[in-house]
């Protein structure tokens, strides 16, 4: 559930993500990889590789993008669990994250 003192990840969902320092970064890559695939998934011809932290750190760092914490963490809480159906059909949380922060 929701709790006051922001999102699943403990970062203040109101931040912005270009905003976050190198702790609350991890804090949220930790959040996303904790929700994420573990291990490479087939998905068909296709195979996505699991994300490593130090991928989701620089990729966080180089966003400069006005995008709010609680918008990505969205997007993480929506997956299914089934990596290959959210990839091919992004949630709705994903494609307002995508269409947002990119």
């Amino acid at each position: 559930g929701l709790m006051a003192c922001g999102g699943g990840s403990g970062v203040d969902g109101s931040k912005q993500i270009n905003e976050l320092d190198a702790t609350e970064v991890a804090d949220l890559c930790a959040y996303q990889l904790d929700n994420g695939i573990s291990e490479a998934v087939m998905c068909g011809d296709l195979t996505l590789e699991p994300l490593t932290q130090a991928e989701c750190v620089a990729g966080l760092s180089a966003n400069t993008s006005s995008c709010a914490v609680e918008v990505l963490e969205a997007c993480i809480d929506a997956g299914t669990g089934d990596a290959c159906a959210d990839f091919e059909t992004p949630p709705a949380e994903c494609q307002t994250y995508i269409t947002t922060c990119f």
